[in-house]
């Protein structure tokens, strides 16, 4: 092993000339170094082999480093383009009116959209739940003084 893994130095020569020509073995001497590009083109550092015990050896692969989300990163399927996210949902015909409500009214109250959509204000507030899952929307201040608006980019909290 002092030439490893340059050379490889088979154990029982019949039986690896008789793998060759059976089809299970392409070609000898190609198995590290093809292993050795696999590990290089995705980005890993090369295998390094342990031949510290006789007849056998061992190798050691190191994963790539995981990369971190970088903290400017958005969400790709978010637009800061307001229509074009609300296109990118189905929405219900009173969410539809809620969110154009909220859109001509920044800050408007859930009371409000009650008496402009004559809904039952349970009913009112279920939509105004959807439309905060969905990402469309969101509530901004305390509970007294606070309202809906178009959610449009990365809450900052």
């Amino acid at each position: 092993p002092e030439n490893f893994p340059n050379v490889s130095d088979y154990r029982n020569l019949v039986l690896a000339e008789s793998m060759r020509v059976m089809g299970f073995v392409n070609r000898f001497n190609r198995g590290i170094e093809t292993a050795q590009l696999d590990l290089k083109d995705n980005g890993n550092e090369p295998a390094v082999f342990d031949l510290e015990t006789l007849g056998v050896f061992g190798v050691i692969v190191k994963e790539k480093p995981i990369e971190k989300i970088p903290a400017d990163f958005s969400n790709p399927w978010k637009s800061d383009n307001v229509n074009s996210s609300v296109n990118f949902y189905d929405l219900s015909e009173t969410e539809k009116n809620i969110y154009s409500i909220i859109q001509e009214n920044q800050g408007i109250k859930s009371v409000e959209i009650i008496k402009l959509i004559n809904k039952p204000p349970r009913t009112i507030e279920r939509y105004l739940k959807k439309l905060r899952e969905k990402g469309l929307i969101e509530y901004v201040g305390s509970l007294k003084t606070g309202g809906y608006q178009i959610f449009v980019g990365n809450k900052t909290s």
